[in-house]
C-alpha cells in the first residue's frame, strides 16, 4: 500500500489493483493495436505488472507462480507476434519491392516503347517528307524538260517559219530577175531585129544605087 500527497489529499496506490488492470488490460483486445506497434513498451509494462504484484503484499498467498507462469507464456505469446509481425512486415516489404520493380520495369517498357513510337513516327515523318520533297523535284524537273522541249520546238518552228519567209523571198527575187532578164533579153532582141531591118533596108539602097549608077 502507497500513500502520496497530491494537492492536499492523501492518496492510495494499491499496486494489486494497478497489476490487476495492467492485465486486463494487456489480455484484452485493447492492447491489440500497440502489440503490433511496440513490442518492448508491452514487455515493460508486462514486467512493470509482474513487479506491482509482487510488491503489493500478495506475493506469499500462492498465486505468485501461476501469475510468473503466466507472464512468461505472454512473453512467449509476446516473442511468437513479434516474430509473426516481423515475417510479415518482411513479406509485406518484399511484396512492396516486387511491385514497385514490377511497376518500374513496366514504366521502363512504356517509355522505351513511346521513345520507339517516337523514333517510328519521326522516321516515317522524314520518309515522307523525302518522299514528297523527290516528287516535288521530279515534277520540277519535268515541268523544266517540258519548258525547254517547248521553246525548243517554238524555236525550230520560228526559224523554219523564217526559212519558209526567206525561200519565199528569194523565190520572188529570182522569179523578179529572171522577169526581167526575159523583158532585157526580149528588148534587145526588138533591138537587134530594129538594128538587122536598118541594116537590110540600108543594103538594099546601096544595092540599088549601085545598080543604077
Amino acid at each position: 500500500m502507497v500513500r502520496e500527497q497530491v494537492g492536499g489529499r492523501r492518496v492510495k496506490f494499491d499496486s494489486f489493483q494497478i497489476f490487476r488492470q495492467l492485465n486486463l488490460w494487456f489480455f484484452s483486445g485493447r492492447s491489440k493495436g500497440l502489440v503490433w506497434r511496440n513490442y518492448y513498451v508491452l514487455d515493460t509494462i508486462l514486467g512493470f505488472s509482474v513487479i506491482c504484484y509482487l510488491i503489493s503484499g500478495n506475493k506469499w498467498d500462492g498465486n505468485w507462480l501461476s501469475i510468473l507462469t503466466n507472464s512468461q507464456m505472454s512473453l512467449a505469446k509476446l516473442d511468437e507476434l513479434r516474430q509473426a509481425a516481423k515475417i510479415e512486415v518482411e513479406m509485406r516489404f518484399r511484396k512492396k519491392r516486387a511491385e514497385l520493380n514490377t511497376k518500374v520495369e513496366m514504366r521502363v517498357l512504356l517509355i522505351l516503347k513511346a521513345y520507339k513510337q517516337r523514333r517510328a513516327t519521326l522516321k516515317e515523318r522524314t520518309s515522307q517528307s523525302l518522299l514528297r520533297r523527290m516528287a516535288r523535284e521530279s515534277k520540277y524537273k519535268e515541268r523544266v524538260c517540258t519548258a525547254i522541249c517547248q521553246k525548243r520546238v517554238a524555236a525550230e518552228k520560228k526559224r523554219l517559219a523564217l526559212l519558209e519567209t526567206e525561200k519565199i523571198r528569194v523565190r520572188a527575187r529570182v522569179l523578179e530577175v529572171r522577169k526581167v532578164a526575159r523583158s532585157i533579153s526580149h528588148q534587145r532582141e526588138i533591138e537587134m531585129m530594129e538594128m538587122k531591118n536598118k541594116l537590110e533596108d540600108r543594103l538594099q539602097r546601096l544595092f540599088s544605087e549601085f545598080h543604077v549608077g
